[in-house]
């Protein structure tokens, strides 16, 4: 019986002891029942992304940190005279590429690139429309051009009078100083050439014209400003992730109409994950520097009133007017898939959004690569663009 007892308390001694060195006690100064509490697990610190803002790729080491993006208009058209554009050289480097119509249904590109310390040389250069404009002034893009539209040098604030803008010259136009930097030998600012041999083969200057790396180099290191990185242009997947497979259905090849005489093609590559481009007259559209087909990760075919000017009662010729100030729907496509999107953008200077059909404008996660952008009218939308040869609905 002893032995019991002694037995009963060294268990209710070595209890009370094993409460006490708990985290607290089971009672408190008051002598109320308290329940014992365990510290929280801090939630894990997520590993910050290094994505560049054109892309959504990761930043290299050699990635150009608080750098401006370079925009460069670029001639698309298609003649069997002189001043056909094809084929076009360096644009196969674009991180962006952006088509639309500027005038009499014929359409110009407008090629982006993030780093002018690697960019090729760049051609043939063609005047600037305002409706690219609207599309490089968000990121601070330092917009590469010859000549311009009158809407383009009004939004652009560089004057409209005859002597206030050169068509002949190269000019490359900070933005925010409403400075040009145009060929100038005394400042040493040169920012495009013409290609004396092309020209002497029988081309147009307008598609003999070029621009590189070096000379917008060289023009910053002279005066022009350099604003620095932009904000990502999409809301991009991470590129730790895997591609992201688009909820609409299956998208092999994909045919654009902007006018009657311009289009585009695209056809997916499964092994490369990749669209490849076919050009306005039908053919794979060419990068003369690298010899190679362009591809992009990423397509968006967006729609929207484009009108001439003229029938807003504005007497610029076949000058074409691109409503970006309502928005709009449109189709994204990537890895073989598509989905219906919707795109806003507003004012200038608000930057182009692709977001979610259900109006409460969440931004569309896009996958990470290049990305083409395509802006047609509606009067083209369910009548001449199709989806693996089916007109989209």
């Amino acid at each position: 019986m002893k032995k019991t007892i002694l037995l009963l308390v060294v268990m209710l001694l070595s209890l009370s002891l094993f409460v006490a060195c708990g985290d607290e006690p089971l009672v408190d100064g008051n002598g109320n029942q308290t329940k014992p509490t365990t510290e929280a697990t801090p939630e894990p610190t997520p590993e910050p992304l290094y994505q560049e803002p054109l892309t959504g790729l990761e930043k290299g080491s050699d990635y150009p940190n608080d750098q401006s993006p370079v925009a460069v208009m670029v001639n698309n058209l298609k003649s069997t005279y002189g001043n056909d554009a094809f084929p076009q050289w360096g644009i196969g480097d674009a991180d962006v590429m952006y088509e639309m119509v500027t005038e009499g249904g014929i359409t110009r590109l407008m090629a982006v690139f993030m780093d002018y310390n690697t960019m090729p040389t760049v051609g043939p250069i063609r005047s600037a429309r305002d409706q690219h404009a609207q599309l490089m002034l968000p990121y601070d893009a330092l917009l590469v051009h010859e000549g311009g539209s009158s809407f383009a040098k009004r939004l652009l604030g560089v004057g409209t009078g005859a002597d206030a803008y050169d068509p002949a010259d190269f000019s490359m136009y900070d933005h925010r100083d409403r400075t040009l930097f145009n060929n100038n030998p005394l400042i040493n600012t040169t920012v495009g050439k013409w290609d004396a041999e092309l020209m002497n083969s029988g081309k147009a200057q307008e598609a003999a014209g070029y621009t590189s790396g070096e000379m917008i180099a060289n023009a910053v290191e002279n005066g022009a400003d350099d604003f620095g990185e932009p904000d990502p242009i999409f809301n991009f997947v991470s590129y730790k992730e895997p591609a992201r497979t688009l909820s609409g259905g299956d998208a092999q090849n994909m045919f654009m109409q902007y006018s009657s005489s311009y289009y585009a093609g695209f056809e997916y590559n499964a092994s490369e994950g990749v669209y490849y481009k076919t050009n306005t007259k039908g053919e794979p559209h060419i990068d003369k520097h690298t010899n190679e087909q362009l591809s992009f990760e990423n397509v968006f075919l967006l729609f929207t009133d484009i009108v001439p000017y003229s029938s807003l009662g504005l007497d610029a010729g076949q000058l074409s007017h691109v409503d970006f100030s309502q928005g709009g729907y449109g189709f994204y496509f990537s890895n073989g898939t598509y989905e219906k999107v919707r795109w806003v953008k507003g004012l200038p200077h608000e930057p182009l959004k692709i977001v979610d059909l259900d109006g409460t404008q969440t931004d569309v996660l896009v996958n990470t690569g290049k990305s083409y952008v395509g802006f047609s009218d509606l009067t083209t939308m369910f009548n001449k663009c199709d989806i693996n040869g089916l007109a989209i609905e």
